[in-house]
């Protein structure tokens, strides 16, 4: 009796264990790193339709993700990509992957190959795991993504450049008739001494006939 409940015990166990293997595991997380190109943490949103491999796997190559965090230095360079997870019979010693659950996030590691990412391994985005492969990069002398501060929504826009075209016509109506002003100003004042003169003429001549007459 106490040896089938402790049997039973040791399957269960296996059992819930194998529920959390997910694809990747016949690779380790810091042989990922050191042999992948593609790093960051995200989410599924689309698995698609499995196609038969190997025996025993499912390979799916229209599934999308949705990008949390990239782990590297640039934009992450795409949203599709492919992953195989492998079963096997029950009873066999081998552990049988599981699908990762859609809207999970996972931190994903692979290589982008014509244009989607081919996943090599799936871990559980826990602070252990992501600075394991952190530390892999800094020894590969590859950037870490930092994100800045002021990329937020409220970062400070860059002023608007000041529109010259609509100041240009009332700068030009304020000069023409600053000009206007002087050039009459400076016609008045030319023409005085003339003005006095005619002036001076025309009283000596009338002068002159007043005399006559009288």
């Amino acid at each position: 009796m106490r040896q089938n409940l402790l049997a039973l015990l040791f399957f269960t166990a296996a059992a819930v264990a194998q529920e959390n293997i997910l694809p990747g595991i016949e690779k380790k997380l810091e042989e990922a790193a050191l042999s992948s190109a593609a790093f960051c943490i995200a989410e599924f949103e689309h698995l698609g339709k499995p196609y038969p491999g190997a025996p025993g796997e499912s390979f799916y190559s229209e599934a999308r993700i949705k990008i949390i965090q990239n782990i590297r230095t640039g934009q992450f360079e795409t949203t599709t990509c492919s992953l195989s997870v492998q079963a096997f019979p029950p009873g066999s010693s081998e552990p049988s992957e599981i699908l990762p659950p859609i809207g999970q996030p996972f931190l994903m590691i692979g290589d982008v190959v014509n244009g989607q990412l081919r996943i090599a391994k799936i871990v559980e985005p826990t602070s252990d795991n992501v600075e394991l492969v952190k530390r892999v990069l800094r020894g590969r002398g590859i950037d870490l993504f930092e994100p800045q501060a002021d990329q937020g929504a409220g970062a400070q826009q860059p002023p608007k450049p000041m529109d010259k075209t609509a100041q240009t016509p009332k700068t030009k109506i304020g000069n023409s008739r600053q000009t206007a002003a002087s050039e009459t100003k400076e016609k008045l004042i030319s023409a005085t001494p003339w003005f006095a003169a005619v002036v001076l003429i025309v009283a000596g001549l009338l002068c002159f006939w007043l005399k006559k007459r009288g």
